[in-house]
């Protein structure tokens, strides 16, 4: 008997998997003025809407378009078209081609609320035509996105390939030595500061300066006072022997400390305050009459003026002038006048100004309700009439400086989003400088933040001249 042959343990082959037709996506296009101004494809089945709001999937400023218009509304899965009055057009749904009045009086447009709807097909296209607005659409299969462009390996390169050797080496380099000497110097011990009594020698020496004695002068018989020279008695025994060789000069030691002492004593300053009267007290005990050292200086000072006694400078002269704070015999005043005089009465400063300039009246009309948004609209009114109406005075005024006969109506639509900031302002005024200083004004305004996210107003503003 033969043997049975082991069974394959390779996996059997799935079955491709049978993928269905993708579904088609809505190709628009928008002409304006006989221009294509815009062309998108909506790859996410949603509803498609039109207006002259921000808000819209397309925003257009068409003076025949509301606010917001649904122009293709998704209901189960299926595209609707609805169709405004005013709004003409043509139809396509395979090889047949049709107008919108053809299909409203046919029965196959719908009448719904304040439009016609019509169903489409994933073959339909056509175009809705407003005006000077004319919408082109079509079904189409979806392309493939593309995915992002990428440079190959080879060219990328790699990080190693990025770094430039010799940079390397030298921010190594300079790493380590600026790192060897960061440690060094925490390392070094710290000397400790000399103790406050203590003077360093070089300190006292660069400060005081060596006393030198004059020489005295000699006065010939007759009395002229001609300074004589000195005679040189010429050389003295024993010169010889000590001629070419370089003599010793003893090098200067440090200053005396008595000496220093004994300098310092001497300044005018301490001369002053440590000056002896005839009763033997200091003369500033006699200055601040009688006030101690160690007592409060406030009694000290308001003593000053009672006392009446001066201070002498050291030296002989004329002293330091005279006046009306003591003679010109180096006293520095009695202490007698006391007191400080000057101009009194109320200054005039200037005259009031008076702004000429041209007043404007600004009134603010029923605010829109575009989108609410969750906001009480009588919130916002009163919060634009309360706190933000000065700010468009200030720029109507502005321009009615240069042009006092400027007047109109500003129709101020803006958005506010989810903070309560206005994030979009949209101001329709024939001046563009008060448009664009209206516009700047608007974007700072505050209202309380939405309930749904966001919400859209539009307030008409009356600019007149004053009287």
């Amino acid at each position: 008997m033969g043997q049975v042959p082991p069974q394959s343990h390779r996996p059997a082959a799935q079955p491709l998997q049978s993928q269905g037709p993708r579904p088609k996506i809505l190709r628009i296009g928008v002409i304006l003025g006989g221009k294509i101004v815009e062309e998108r494809l909506i790859r996410n089945r949603e509803s498609v809407t039109i207006g002259q709001s921000a808000r819209n999937t397309f925003a257009i400023p068409a003076p025949e378009l509301p606010k917001s218009w649904t122009l293709f509304q998704l209901v189960g899965g299926r595209y609707m078209l609805n169709v405004a009055e005013g709004m003409d057009g043509r139809l396509s749904d395979g090889a047949q081609v049709l107008a919108l009045a053809a299909l409203k009086s046919s029965g196959q447009a719908q009448r719904v609320g304040t439009g016609w709807q019509v169903p489409l097909s994933d073959n339909a296209r056509g175009k809705v035509v407003l005006g000077d607005l004319t919408l082109l659409f079509q079904f189409v299969m979806a392309p493939p996105l593309q995915p992002r462009p990428q440079l190959p390996h080879s060219v990328r390169g790699s990080l190693a390939d990025r770094i430039d050797p010799y940079m390397a080496i030298v921010l190594v380099l300079s790493f380590m030595m600026h790192g060897g000497l960061g440690l060094y110097v925490y390392q070094m011990d710290v000397p400790k500061p000399p103790p406050i009594d203590e003077i360093p020698d070089r300190f006292a020496q660069g400060l005081m300066k060596p006393i030198v004695k004059p020489q005295p002068k000699k006065v010939d018989a007759q009395g002229a006072g001609d300074v004589v020279a000195k005679e040189d008695p010429g050389p003295k025994a024993g010169d010889d022997k000590d001629k070419g060789k370089p003599k010793d000069k003893k090098p200067p030691g440090p200053p005396d400390a008595a000496a220093v002492s004994q300098q310092v004593q001497n300044s005018a300053v301490l001369k002053v305050l440590g000056a002896k009267t005839a009763t033997g007290s200091g003369r500033f005990v006699d200055v601040t009459g009688g006030k101690d050292a160690g007592g409060s200086l406030d009694k000290g000072l308001a003593n000053v003026g009672k006392s009446g006694t001066g201070i002498a400078v050291a030296g002989a002269g004329s002293g330091i002038g005279g006046g009306t704070r003591g003679p010109a015999t180096g006293v520095i005043g009695t202490g007698t006048y006391t007191g400080v005089s000057g101009p009194t009465g109320p200054g005039n400063v200037g005259g009031t100004h008076v702004d000429t300039g041209p007043k404007g009246n600004v009134s603010a009309g029923r605010l829109s309700d575009i989108d609410s948004g969750g906001l009480d609209p009588g919130k916002v009114a009163g919060a634009i009439k309360g706190r933000y109406l000065s700010g468009v005075k200030q720029c109507y005024e502005r321009a009615l400086k240069a042009n006092p006969s400027l007047s109109g109506t500003a129709r101020i639509g803006f958005v506010v989003g989810p903070a309560g900031t206005v994030t979009k302002v949209n101001v329709d005024f024939p001046d563009n400088e008060v448009a664009t200083c209206i516009a700047g004004r608007a974007r700072s305004w505050r209202f309380d933040k939405p309930e749904q996210g966001s919400a859209e107003f539009e307030v008409p503003v009356v600019l007149r001249p004053g009287n």
